[in-house]
């Protein structure tokens, strides 16, 4: 059938066509034989990096993954099992599997915001500088990679409601990983959520200030003193335009500014 040709094509497999069709026809059967909610988790499942899943962001996902479509994807294969000794693991799917489900999804822009908003939720602000919370928000990090990596494959995610969600999950990534000093990891996200809030919100909306500052320090952290110095002049200047130049963001602005360039004074890096 049609279907079937599309979900070999899917599979990208190096094999004559004959071994190809049956790996796919052997996916189709199993798939169909889950019920609605074991398959809605299975390809939200193969949205998900490689990598093993933590058992959190499946509790994070609520009713979208249910006990028993957790215990159907396990007794049917389609997650295998990962042993920790300290984070809690569903399993991990395989590449080639995730490849056919992906392919049956009929609304892939919805099922990934609903992994992003489950990602949000296992990001909890309270959790973020919190050394006993890492080794699970570790374990979740390559998965909302992936996710925010495919969210840009499909374009179109400057919509207001894609917007804060995603933005808002770059920010907690970007916390999470500035806290445990990945500082540049950290500005890799920073620079996207200020990009993306400069074009969404505007260059003097409180938002951008706020990731503008947190660029700022990360800069800092990273010996980058020259640029960090350029965009602390920048929102110097937009504060007091705003806000006025007595106003105690705008002397805030200053004294960190003045308190970073003395620190920094003696060692500055270019970038």
């Amino acid at each position: 059938t049609a279907e079937l040709e599309r979900q070999m094509k899917l599979l990208r497999l190096d094999m004559d066509n004959a071994s190809l069709r049956g790996i796919a026809e052997t996916f189709n059967v199993s798939y169909a034989r889950l019920d609605n909610a074991s398959q809605t988790l299975a390809r939200l499942v193969a949205h998900l990096a490689p990598d093993p899943i933590p058992v959190a962001l499946l509790d994070a996902l609520g009713s979208l993954a249910p006990s028993s479509a957790r215990g159907a994807l396990r007794s049917r294969s389609f997650v295998g099992p990962t042993p920790s000794a300290t984070v809690p693991f569903f399993g991990q799917m395989h590449r080639v599997l995730a490849d056919y489900l992906r392919g049956r999804s009929e609304e892939a822009r919805v099922e990934l915001l609903q992994l992003v908003a489950s990602l949000n939720s296992l990001f909890r602000w309270e959790s973020l500088p919190d050394p006993r919370e890492w080794a699970s928000l570790n374990a979740a990090l390559p998965h909302a990679r992936t996710i925010l990596v495919a969210l840009d494959a499909l374009g179109g995610t400057n919509a207001v409601a894609t917007y804060d969600e995603v933005t808002a999950l770059r920010w907690r990534m970007a916390n999470t990983l500035y806290a445990q000093g990945d500082y540049a990891a950290a500005r890799t996200l920073q620079e996207q959520v200020l990009d993306a809030r400069r074009r969404t919100l505007g260059p003097e909306h409180p938002d951008t200030l706020s990731a503008t500052l947190n660029l700022i320090e990360t800069l800092h952290e990273l010996g980058l003193h020259t640029r960090a110095r350029e965009l602390s002049e920048w929102l110097v200047d937009i504060r007091t335009r705003v806000l006025g130049a007595e106003h105690p963001r705008t002397l805030n602005a200053l004294d960190r500014k003045s308190t970073r360039l003395n620190s920094s004074h003696a060692n500055i890096s270019y970038a």
